[in-house]
C-alpha cells in the first residue's frame, strides 16, 4: 500500500520514540489502521495526522487521557476544553515572564558584582516569592533542612543557579516523556527518574527516600508544584510511593526522617 508508513517512519517524523508510539497504542490513543500479515503496526496518513494532533494538545498541557476524549468530541466540547487551558496557559505565561524578569535582574545584579542580601534576592524573584519563602518559613523554619537550604542559595554563585536551573528544566523534561511513553512505576526506568529527582533535591538538604515521598504528596497538593512539574506531578509521586514500597517502607506510617 502507498502511503503507509511502519512505526519507526512515524516515530522520526513526530520525533517521538517508538516505545511512546506503541504505549499510545495500548492506551487506544493513536491505533494504526493497518497490521502487516507479521502483525507490525502500519499507519496511514490519518493516523500520522492524529499523531500530529495529539502532540499539539501534549504541548499545551494536556493530559494523555483528556486528549483522548478531546479527538473524539464535538468541535463544541473541545473549543470550550481548548479556551480553558488557553486561560490557564495566559497565567502560566505571566508567571513564567514575572520569573524571567526576576532572574534577569539577579544576573545584572551578580553581573555588576553586587553582593544582594536575602531581602534584595526576595524582592527580585517576584511577587510569588515572600509568599512561598513565608510558607516554608512558618513549615520548616526550625528544620536543619530549612537551615541547610539557605546555607546552599547563599554559596551558590551565578553558575550554580544556572546550572541548577538547567537541570530541574531537564528533568521535568524527562519526566514529561516518561509520562508519555507509559514508563511503569516499579520499572528500572522509573527508579533512574526517581533516583534523579533525589538527587536534585539533596542539593539544598539530605532526603531520604520518606521524605521523598512527604515532598512528592506535597507537589500534588500545591498546583504550584504541580506546573512545575509540567502537570505531572501526580505521576512522579506514583513513581516515588512505588520504589519506596519496594525498598520496605509503610506508605500509611511515612515520617519526616
Amino acid at each position: 500500500m502507498c502511503n503507509d508508513y511502519s512505526i519507526g517512519e512515524v516515530a522520526e517524523i513526530l520525533k517521538v520514540t517508538t516505545r511512546t508510539l506503541r504505549h499510545w497504542d495500548d492506551i487506544g490513543l493513536l491505533s494504526p489502521q493497518w497490521r502487516t500479515g507479521g502483525d507490525h503496526r502500519l499507519y496511514t496518513e490519518d493516523d500520522v495526522q492524529r499523531g500530529m494532533d495529539i502532540l499539539i494538545y501534549r504541548s499545551v498541557g494536556i493530559e494523555l487521557r483528556d486528549i483522548a476524549v478531546l479527538l473524539d468530541a464535538p468541535s463544541s466540547a473541545t473549543l470550550a476544553r481548548l479556551r480553558a487551558q488557553h486561560e490557564a496557559l495566559q497565567k502560566r505565561r505571566a508567571d513564567v515572564d514575572a520569573m524571567l524578569y526576576a532572574v534577569e535582574r539577579l544576573i545584572e545584579e551578580t553581573e555588576m558584582d553586587k553582593n544582594l542580601s536575602p531581602s534584595q534576592k526576595v524582592r527580585n524573584l517576584g511577587d510569588a516569592w515572600p509568599t512561598l519563602q513565608e510558607e516554608a518559613h512558618e513549615k520548616w523554619g526550625d528544620s536543619k533542612e530549612w537551615a541547610a537550604s539557605a546555607a546552599a542559595a547563599e554559596s551558590m554563585g551565578k553558575k550554580d543557579w544556572e546550572e541548577f536551573s538547567v537541570d530541574h528544566e531537564n528533568f521535568a523534561a524527562e519526566l514529561v516523556e516518561a509520562a508519555n511513553a507509559g514508563v511503569e512505576a516499579g520499572s528500572e526506568e522509573a527508579k533512574e527518574i526517581v533516583d534523579k529527582h533525589r538527587a536534585l533535591i539533596a542539593l539544598w538538604y539530605p532526603v531520604s527516600r520518606s521524605k521523598q515521598v512527604i515532598l512528592a504528596r506535597m507537589y500534588c497538593q500545591d498546583p504550584r508544584f504541580d506546573e512545575t512539574y509540567r502537570g505531572n506531578a501526580g505521576y512522579l509521586r506514583q513513581l516515588i510511593e512505588t520504589q519506596a514500597r519496594a525498598e520496605g517502607l509503610d506508605l500509611d506510617n511515612i515520617a519526616w526522617d
